[in-house]
């Protein structure tokens, strides 16, 4: 999969895209999300590649504010045909900016 290609300041991935079976097109750490998130989908509709989305989570409650709903049962190869047949459906929100300041004051008292 491919992680955030349109979000150039985090190092978006090669352009050389047979080697991927899907593009993350929502990470819900990207600023401004519906941006990136628009440029992203557009990005892998024009590759003809399945969707994906995800929290890029670092920080406890960040996980889960973006994620993909997939259409398989929990077999791991199930799931991942089910990923590069395009049965997947990128979900969620950008993460709110009271949970992005709370990770950055912890970094910052880590520090101390």
């Amino acid at each position: 999969m491919a992680p955030h290609p349109t979000t150039f300041y985090k190092s978006p991935p090669s352009r050389q895209v047979t080697s991927y079976d899907a593009i993350e097109v929502m990470n819900a750490s990207s600023i401004p999300f519906h941006v990136f998130t628009y440029l992203s989908k557009r990005f892998a509709a024009g590759l003809g590649l399945p969707q994906t989305g995800g929290s890029d989570s670092h920080y406890a409650p960040e996980i889960g504010a973006a994620y993909t709903v997939v259409e398989a049962d929990s077999d791991v190869d199930e799931i991942v045909c089910a990923i590069k047949k395009g049965a997947t459906f990128p979900m969620g929100n950008g993460i709110p900016w009271k949970i992005r300041l709370g990770r950055t004051a912890l970094g910052l008292k880590r520090k101390i």
